[in-house]
């Protein structure tokens, strides 16, 4: 294991990033306990929610319990929605939804494509916990955190 200046050297912040990895990871667990059963097991669907999660604890702070028993019925209607607009893209449904269903469905790995994403969720989240959002977001990078494995999520391909 290395010595923690050596991690800091070829990581900064690694610990903060590590933290908050850890708690957007446990926000997901709070929310889906049995993810597997959900369109958040999609992995473009489970990645763009952990990354707008790990955005709003890096801007706000960790919801609470208040705020995961909020954000859970939100994000079930708007998964049944996406699931609707996906099946029949004539359904009517809330632009942001639309916006996500058509970036979900093809070339879901493409830039623009996640931005969409994490646009709709970021809102769907800031909306449901009512906080306003700055005209700016941090970018916020959650790649090569760790190379201890991480609990294992059953997602779908």
């Amino acid at each position: 294991m290395y010595e923690d200046s050596e991690q800091d050297e070829g990581f900064p912040d690694q610990k903060r990033v590590l933290k908050l990895f850890a708690q957007t990871l446990e926000l997901v667990e709070d929310l889906f306990p049995e993810i597997e059963e959900t369109r958040w097991s999609n992995k473009a669907d489970f990645y763009s929610l952990f990354v707008a999660f790990a955005a709003h604890i890096h801007e706000h702070e960790e919801p609470d319990d208040t705020d995961v028993a909020t954000l859970e019925p939100v994000l079930a209607q708007f998964a049944r929605r996406v699931d609707r607009k996906v099946a029949n893209s004539e359904a009517k449904v809330p632009e942001g939804v639309a916006n996500y269903a058509d970036a979900v469905q093809k070339g879901v790995n493409e830039k623009a494509r996640r931005a969409v994403r994490h646009r709709a969720l970021v809102d769907l989240i800031e909306d449901a916990l009512g906080l306003q959002q700055p005209a700016e977001k941090p970018k916020l990078a959650l790649h090569a955190l760790t190379k201890k494995p991480v609990k294992k999520l059953k997602l779908k391909k």
